[in-house]
This record gives C-alpha cells, sequence and structure tokens, in this order.
C-alpha cells in the first residue's frame, strides 16, 4: 500500500471518528468534533435563548462565540485570536471571558489561569466583567492582577501563554494601584475568595443575559 493511499485511508478514519464524536452526549467532545467538519451548531435565537434553561445558557452562548471566532481564523488567515476576541462586541466577551476565567480557576485556581494566558485576557476580562455592575468580581481580578505583577518579578518564566503580548498591554498600567490592591493575599488565597462568590458571579451573569438576550442572537 502505498503512502498517498494509507493517508487517505487515515483521513477517512479520522473524519468517521469526528462523524461519531459530533452526536457525543459530551457537548464539548460534539461541538470540537462539529466545528473540525464545519457542521453550523444551532443557531441562536431570541426564542431559543428565552427557552434555555439557566445552567445551558452560557454553555451555548459561549460555544457559539468558538464558533464565530473559528470562522474568522479560517476566513481571515494570519488574524491573531487575541484581535479576533477583541473585536467581538462587549457582551459577547463578557461571556467568553467569564467562561475561560471559571474554567481555569476551576480547573487549577488562577496560578493555571495566569500560566496559560500570562495575563493576555485579564484586563480585558475586568473591563468585560464592569458591565455586570458587581464589584466584588471585579476586585477580585484587580487583586489577581497584583499577585501575578508579584510572581512574574519574582522570577518565574515558565508562562505558557503570550508573555510578551502582557508586557506590551501592561507597559501603561498603574503598577502601584494592583500592588496596593493585592496585600497580603496569593493565588490559593484568591481562589479561595473565588469560590465564595462563584454561584453569586454565575448569577450575576445570567441575569444580564435574560435582561439583554438580542445581545447574544448569534
Amino acid at each position: 500500500m502505498d503512502k498517498k493511499t494509507k493517508k487517505e485511508i487515515k483521513k477517512t478514519f479520522l473524519r468517521q471518528e469526528l462523524i461519531k464524536q459530533s452526536n457525543d452526549k459530551n457537548e464539548i467532545l460534539a461541538n470540537y468534533a462539529k466545528m473540525k467538519l464545519g457542521i453550523p451548531l444551532d443557531k441562536l435565537t431570541r426564542e431559543s435563548i428565552d427557552n434555555l434553561p439557566d445552567n445551558e445558557l452560557e454553555s451555548k452562548i459561549y460555544w457559539k462565540i468558538i464558533e464565530l471566532i473559528t470562522q474568522i481564523e479560517r476566513n481571515e488567515k494570519g488574524k491573531d485570536e487575541i484581535i479576533i476576541i477583541e473585536e467581538l462586541p462587549e457582551a459577547q466577551k463578557l461571556i467568553f471571558h467569564s467562561m475561560i476565567l471559571n474554567a481555569e480557576i476551576f480547573n487549577g485556581g488562577f496560578f493555571q489561569y495566569y500560566l496559560n494566558y500570562a495575563g493576555v485576557y485579564a484586563l480585558e476580562t475586568i473591563h468585560s466583567l464592569r458591565l455586570l455592575r458587581y464589584p466584588k468580581i471585579v476586585d477580585l481580578l484587580e487583586k489577581s492582577i497584583g499577585a501575578f505583577m508579584i510572581c512574574i518579578d519574582s522570577g518565574f518564566d515558565l508562562w505558557l501563554g503570550a508573555i510578551s503580548k502582557w508586557h506590551e498591554k501592561s507597559s501603561k498600567l498603574n503598577k502601584r494601584y494592583y500592588l496596593s490592591k493585592v496585600g497580603n493575599s496569593t493565588f490559593d488565597t484568591l481562589d479561595q475568595e473565588y469560590y465564595l462568590i462563584r454561584d453569586e458571579f454565575e448569577k450575576k451573569r445570567i441575569e444580564f443575559i435574560r435582561a439583554n438576550p438580542d445581545k447574544y442572537v448569534i
């Protein structure tokens, strides 16, 4: 069997596996497979948003945003993902940034959030969260930026994200402000603070979506 035939067989097999995966009960696996196959996710209409239960609302919106980002990447080859996200409507950025923040803290805390993203989304996340008029989460994120700055100054240099992007974004920041916010907090204590307000934070996001459904028609 020649290399070309082997390649075609492998390609066919992988496609068949993706087709199976696209029907998986696990929403993450199914949506990932659908995007790989170019299968559109269900549209979000005003009616569908109104009918979605609270525990599915953010997830459905988040995956439509991911689909949108993927489409832009395909159509505008070479366009930086960070730029694509910055150009999203503010209401969509709120859900995108909130879902990433929550997932990272759930899996490994603020340390993992900054390890994986090197602060690239932190400032935009704070800006988006102001839409909620919920100062507790903004204050917590500001303290986490101070903790991140201390970590950088300590010499730790294993950031997986675009640390150069952070330095570019933070060059004009009032660093004293964020360092004064952190006080004696560490990533571990900030994780604990987050879990104390996590449910209330989620409730605020759901309330915002319910009050602004037209912003999520995608």
